[in-house]
């Protein structure tokens, strides 16, 4: 798709780093191709990490330089090869770039978009920490941000919950505030009483 992509379509650019980025993946080393994205570019950065199967320095993330729109591929990336350690460490690192609300809104959206497939056997411990952080600096009086924030609170609840930490989804379940989400919350809440042994 990249490929077609790259050959047909405008802006293609962006459609040559996923082409580099996925051939990088499938050998199992960085290319030649992937070498050509800036050496500071947020996708370049993180794919070296997921092929290298390695951490990502701080400092190094912290000279990364693109539009929030690269940042989003960034998680995209690491999110759809299940480095979820990346998406909380990119997270941080756009925490301390201090974007505004409708940046966090956006960013949040493409995170929101791939929350329901990522599988159960995933740990989500990391996943559960980025979307704690984002909600505790998306704030603004919008519904919609009212709205967003309860929806992360509902997806903290659930990455606790995959990863064992049943107590702290119960907390997390307690601050989903929109009211279609509510019956979602006392579900996650009474199973985690349940795998608790507090069965009453």
């Amino acid at each position: 798709l990249a490929s077609l992509a790259a050959e047909n379509l405008p802006k293609r650019f962006r459609f040559q780093a996923w082409l580099a980025v996925y051939q990088s993946i499938v050998r199992g080393e960085p290319t030649a191709e992937l070498g050509t994205l800036p050496g500071r570019h947020p996708l370049r950065l993180i794919a070296e990490a997921v092929v290298r199967k390695t951490a990502i320095d701080a400092a190094a993330l912290k000279k990364g330089h693109g539009l929030l729109e690269d940042w989003c591929h960034a998680a995209e990336l690491a999110i759809d090869q299940l480095r979820l350690d990346l998406v909380e460490q990119i997270v941080r690192e756009l925490v301390r770039r201090k974007p505004g609300v409708q940046d966090w809104l956006r960013f949040t959206q493409v995170l929101i978009a791939r929350h329901n497939h990522i599988p159960q056997t995933a740990d989500t411990g990391a996943l559960a920490g980025a979307y704690s952080c984002i909600r505790d600096h998306l704030i603004a009086r919008q519904p919609a941000v009212d709205k967003v924030r309860s929806r992360l609170a509902l997806y903290v609840s659930q990455c606790h919950f995959k990863a064992g930490n049943y107590s702290a989804a119960i907390e997390a379940a307690q601050l989903v505030t929109a009211e279609k989400q509510r019956i979602h919350a006392a579900f996650d809440i009474s199973r985690s009483h349940c795998f608790l042994g507090d069965l009453d």
